[in-house]
């Protein structure tokens, strides 16, 4: 009796050890946590300098470095001018063709229409919307870190129209990207592509409804998200599945199923998805009854379902969006449907940053390389 007291004793002991130990390791992630938001709003001064912020914006070819004079074609010197916004400007002054040409640092460059200085862009891109901060939150730290940009501000819309800009960025390049890359090119075991495909609610409420479909690639885990408003019909979902999964035309497809290499897409019973359309455009369609299971093994769509749950967590804006705002705001479709695509893509773009666990350093390469020249 007194080795089975014995025994629960250092098993309560244990127990108690490992409750301590689990406190302290919360408590390490916690000040880890604590370290890297102070390690984010603390500010080297040195680093927002205007010729170390051109440097940077030079180096990574969002503005060009070279100039040359429109009017004898000669390359031209960057000068400092107070009368401009960043203090610098592009000039050629010619005693043999008597000109003097003055050109906008921004000028042809992604960032020649917003009126923010610079440094303050420099600091947006690097520690704002990489961060996902707001534009309120954003307008705060910059404010509240006046002195490293020499007493300049910006205004609110001022934020919000580059936010704007980057998502537009973000979406055409990732327009670019999926253009010239076909998924499916990872087949399964079996020899063939699996896809899931499945659409979401954006934004709604009860009299209007706003769309988005999805794909994804089992195999390779790509994903593509597109806005369709409330166009949900067989003949435009069936044009972005063409746009974008490869298909293998030339088999036979009254061939047994299981011996053909054509992609195999799982969707649920949605009306616009039916098997006899899927087979005439090469493709193999799978279809799961929510209404009476979720799917068995590897036949199922949680996949593509839980990408809905991950794009509205990351952009949180889908939830807040006022639908009447919407309609004031873009009256046309193709306007509304452009705005509502740049919020997909944005979510997206942390999706990937996620997805490869990338650090501070590694979310702003990959969004340089989004928005470059």
């Amino acid at each position: 009796m007194e080795d089975l007291y014995k025994e629960n004793d250092d098993e309560f002991k244990k127990m108690n050890n490992n409750e301590d130990d689990q406190e302290e390791e919360q408590e390490n992630s916690s000040e880890e946590q604590e370290e890297e938001m102070n390690k984010i709003n603390i500010y080297n001064n040195n680093e927002f300098q205007l010729d170390k912020v051109l440097n940077f914006f030079f180096n990574n070819n969002i503005i060009s470095k070279t100039k040359f004079c429109s009017k004898c074609g000669k390359p031209m010197i960057l000068e400092s001018n107070i009368t401009y916004m960043d203090g610098k400007v592009w000039r050629c002054r010619s005693k043999v063709g008597k000109h003097d040409v003055k050109i906008n640092i921004r000028e042809n460059s992604v960032f020649e229409n917003i009126n923010i200085p610079l440094p303050i862009i420099y600091f947006l891109i690097l520690y704002c919307f990489t961060e996902k901060y707001s534009i309120d939150k954003s307008y705060i730290e910059i404010k509240d870190n006046q002195n490293l940009f020499w007493d300049k501000n910006c205004t609110k819309n001022s934020i919000s129209k580059l936010y704007s800009l980057l998502r537009e960025r973000i979406k055409n390049s990732m327009h670019k990207i999926w253009k010239n890359n076909l998924m499916g090119n990872n087949p399964s075991e079996h020899g063939y592509p699996v896809f899931e495909i499945d659409e979401s609610e954006i934004i709604g409420n009860n009299e209007i409804i706003y769309w988005m479909f999805g794909i994804i690639d089992r195999i390779s885990k790509d994903s593509r998200v597109f806005c369709v408003l409330n166009d949900r019909t067989s003949n435009n979902l069936m044009k972005i599945i063409k746009d974008n999964i490869s298909t293998n035309e030339n088999v036979d497809m009254d061939l047994d199923e299981e011996y053909l290499e054509n992609a195999r897409i799982y969707s649920d019973c949605f009306a616009s998805y039916q098997p006899n359309t899927f087979r005439d455009s090469g493709y193999i369609l799978k279809r799961v009854n929510h209404s009476v299971w979720f799917g068995y093994g590897n036949f199922h769509t949680n996949n593509v379902e839980g990408l809905w749950s991950q794009i509205k967590r990351l952009s949180n804006n889908f939830s807040g969006l006022n639908i009447g705002k919407l309609e004031e705001l873009y009256p046309s479709e193709n306007e509304k449907k452009n705005y509502l695509d740049s919020w997909i893509y944005y979510a997206l773009f942390f999706r990937e940053v996620e997805k490869k666990k990338l650090s501070r350093k590694g979310r702003i390469k990959l969004l340089i390389n989004y928005i470059k020249i």
